[in-house]
């Protein structure tokens, strides 16, 4: 029967340990000898195993197929494959878009072939986000486009330092009060600031195209909170709603090592999602309980006794005629959704 490499390496582990154990009586030194030169060399076959193993799994990063290496092998490729298989991590990293990635500047265009996939398998080895082969708010995998944008995402975030660590009263207070920096444009660029001071990394990422991500929740492997966006829609309610929305995530405690939440159009709402919508709805309008206004004179009443941008309430009314009919069209006083990406366009360079 043929073994996979890694129940041979559990089994030269094994026998190592035993041989290292194993102490021969005083009128056994012969058969001690011989015990200690079969622990030496099972202790070499181990290494060599874990050698081949590290360059099979290269060579499959890089593209070679299973008859390829079969044959550097001296053996057939289905026999390589069978032994071998790709881990979760070789697979994921044959999936990345990678000339996308290097389109986006992700990856060094000038780079090799095996140095740019070597880059790859850094960006994806230290990653708790390839830990989940689904996202935790749905059963759908993820696509390679947004797997790598996860990935490069995560990236960004492990090079922040945050001002505290993460404490969820903090990030719940902060995330009641945080509208009202939408009020201004020198507020809203203190975003940033405010999360770290709650512990919370922050990081604005261009999407692939075709992946349609809004924006992320998850956690670093340490288990440090972070959000996670694109700006999909460049329009200010659509920055605070989706903003907000991932910090529900995370304070509700959806959020786990590894179980990242990612917000697509393609989606489907459950109870997570559910709830992150309510507490989202509920902290871009605090204390606002009856019906909104639709006329634009008393949109923009209601928005200064707020302290929020008029934008906020539009997008709601927006968002509540395309769900139920009630609110306003999505074709009335849109002069009021002014683009936001242009604040975090130098902090998003320097990432």
């Amino acid at each position: 029967m043929v073994r996979t490499t890694s129940e041979i390496l559990e089994g030269a582990d094994d026998l190592a340990r035993r041989f290292a154990d194993h102490k021969p009586g005083s009128n056994k030194l012969a058969e001690g000898g011989a015990l200690t030169e079969v622990r030496t060399a099972a202790r070499l076959r181990l290494e060599s195993e874990r050698r081949v193993e590290k360059a099979v799994r290269q060579a499959r990063v890089e593209r070679h197929s299973w008859s390829a290496i079969g044959a550097m092998l001296g053996t057939t490729g289905e026999a390589a494959r069978q032994r071998y298989r790709d881990n979760e991590l070789v697979t994921a990293i044959r999936r990345l878009p990678i000339q996308k990635m290097k389109k986006a500047g992700w990856i060094d265009s000038e780079s090799e072939a095996k140095r740019m996939l070597d880059e790859v398998a850094h960006l994806a080895s230290s990653n708790g986000v390839l830990a989940a082969a689904r996202r935790g708010n749905s059963n759908q995998d993820f696509t390679p486009e947004q797997l790598a944008w996860l990935i490069v995402a995560q990236r960004q975030a492990e090079k922040q330092t945050v001002v505290a660590q993460y404490d969820q009263t903090a990030a719940r207070k902060l995330a009641e009060s945080l509208a009202f920096l939408s009020a201004s444009e020198e507020e809203t660029i203190e975003v940033p600031q405010r999360l770290s001071e709650a512990g919370i990394r922050f990081v604005l990422l261009e999407q692939l195209p075709g992946s349609k991500i809004d924006g992320a929740a998850f956690c670093l492997e340490d288990g440090s909170p972070v959000v996670a966006m694109t700006i999909r829609y460049d329009r200010v309610d659509h920055f605070w709603y989706t903003l907000l929305h991932e910090l529900a995530h995370i304070i509700t405690g959806h959020v786990q090592p590894g179980r990242p939440m990612l917000d697509d159009e393609s989606l489907q709402r459950d109870e997570d999602e559910a709830e992150a919508d309510r507490l989202a709805a509920s902290w871009i309008l605090p204390g606002v309980s009856d019906a909104l206004p639709t006329e634009l004179a008393q949109i923009l009443r209601l928005a200064q006794r707020l302290q929020i941008a008029p934008g906020l309430i539009i997008g709601r009314q927006h968002y509540l005629h395309e769900a139920t009919g009630r609110g306003i069209p999505y074709s009335k006083h849109r002069s009021l959704l002014h683009p936001i990406r242009h604040l975090f366009a130098e902090a998003q360079a320097s990432q």
